[in-house]
């Protein structure tokens, strides 16, 4: 199947770019996936959005939010920032991932990034277990066990 994007596809970003589905989610069933060629398929990992439509929602990214997650994951961060600093939430998608795509972009290929996000979410559980019965600061981990809740949430938002 499709691989993490990761540092490795460096080179392959900037020879060929990214390319991304815009439609919203809940058309995403209707994109004819069968028909779209490309050889070198990448999905991205666990991220929250910062857009206003799905502001704390797992995997519900805008396009922008995709774009430079990837470029932030294979090390082109002056890039990713750029393309955010064009829309006033923007800087808060880097803010609410900082940890997350810092971690990804250590990685070393597809299989580490999946293994750094698995190892991370099952931190963020233990916490969520942890702290459920306390009261304390609220931080960006406690963004992503809320979003948990979220995951399910009706999908007739656009992106």
């Amino acid at each position: 199947g499709p691989q993490s994007v990761s540092p490795n596809d460096y080179e392959l970003i900037r020879t060929n770019g990214i390319s991304c589905i815009d439609c919203s989610w809940a058309q995403l069933s209707n994109v004819p996936w069968k028909k779209l060629k490309g050889d070198n398929t990448r999905l991205l990992p666990f991220l929250v959005a910062a857009n206003p439509i799905n502001y704390g929602r797992p995997f519900k990214l805008s396009c922008v939010e995709a774009f430079a997650a990837c470029l932030h994951i294979v090390g082109m961060k002056r890039e990713a920032m750029y393309l955010l600093t064009k829309f006033k939430w923007g800087p808060t998608f880097i803010q609410l991932n900082q940890e997350l795509l810092d971690g990804y972009a250590q990685c070393t290929d597809s299989a580490s990034v999946v293994q750094f996000q698995n190892e991370w979410l099952t931190q963020v559980e233990v916490e969520k277990k942890n702290n459920r019965n306390k009261c304390g600061r609220k931080h960006n981990r406690q963004l992503f066990v809320q979003a948990d809740e979220k995951e399910d949430d009706d999908d007739d938002d656009t992106k």
